[in-house]
């Protein structure tokens, strides 16, 4: 499981995720893996500007699925760069694009035997943030694989990817599985739909500034590490959060990023 949030602001959007794998075997939880990155720039690291010749940047998030089958999503994202978008003088739809060139690979990997012609494509999601230096637009979307589909980000809207039962706990004030709860056993949703709109916690983001955005993006993954820690049976959702912010005049930027060293099992709060 994953928690991946991004928050568009006026000032650009801001990518949020856990740093957990699930391994299953038999439906049950094999093996948790706390050091995964989960948020990949597009294309050569910028450091917060433009390369020279570069007309894009951005970052990609993904959830659900861990692995685009045998292979990994920063190769994905990687070949996506070096066969769509290094090639380009001009992008207009940087997520409808990737979703195309991910189906285009899995059938080649279909064709090539690298697996079945019957397996579907993976569950996996994405949420996309770019810009066009030519044009200064920010552009966010959350993409379903196998679902085919593209969702355009929007302001004062949150786009989750993973464990949204806990961001509605927080935002919503519910679990998003009492609703169904409720109704299967008889309750008047519109009655219900009354009373829980009082308990809503949900700021305007529409109106929130780059730096509390960016704030608000760690409290919402913090919380659902924590809940995810503390409910009981493994941890699905934790390691380190990650967050990035993509905007018009200076690009994709890590804001929390774990350095490579931190994947060694040092013992976190001992002093040496």
């Amino acid at each position: 499981m994953t928690i991946a949030i991004l928050l568009p602001t006026p000032e650009g959007i801001v990518l949020g995720t856990d740093s957990t794998v699930t391994v299953s075997q038999g439906g049950q939880v094999a093996q948790l893996y706390n050091s995964a990155q989960k948020i990949f720039e597009i294309g050569p690291v910028m450091e917060g500007k433009f390369v020279a010749g570069e007309d894009f940047s951005g970052g990609v998030a993904f959830y659900s699925a861990g692995s685009f089958g045998p292979t990994s999503w920063r190769s994905l994202v990687s070949d996506f760069y070096r066969e769509r978008v290094r090639t380009r003088q001009d992008m207009p739809n940087p997520p409808t694009e990737f979703l195309a060139f991910a189906q285009a690979k899995w059938a080649e990997m279909q064709a090539s035997g690298v697996v079945q012609s019957t397996q579907p494509i993976p569950e996996g999601g994405f949420l996309f943030a770019t810009v066009s230096k030519a044009s200064g637009f920010v552009q966010g979307a959350r993409v379903e694989l196998q679902k085919a589909t593209v969702e355009p980000s929007m302001l004062n809207n949150i786009q989750i990817g993973g464990g949204f039962d806990v961001v509605s706990r927080l935002l919503l004030g519910y679990d998003n599985g009492l609703e169904p709860a409720l109704a299967s056993a008889g309750f008047d949703m519109a009655k219900f739909g009354v009373i829980a709109q009082q308990f809503k916690a949900m700021p305007e983001t529409a109106s929130l500034p780059l730096r509390d955005a960016i704030d608000f993006v760690h409290f919402l993954a913090y919380s659902a590490i924590k809940l995810h820690r503390y409910r009981g049976g493994p941890a699905q959702i934790g390691g380190a959060i990650e967050i990035a912010a993509v905007t018009p005049d200076r690009g994709f930027r890590w804001i929390v990023h774990k350095p490579m060293r931190d994947s060694i099992g040092i013992a976190k709060g001992v002093m040496p």
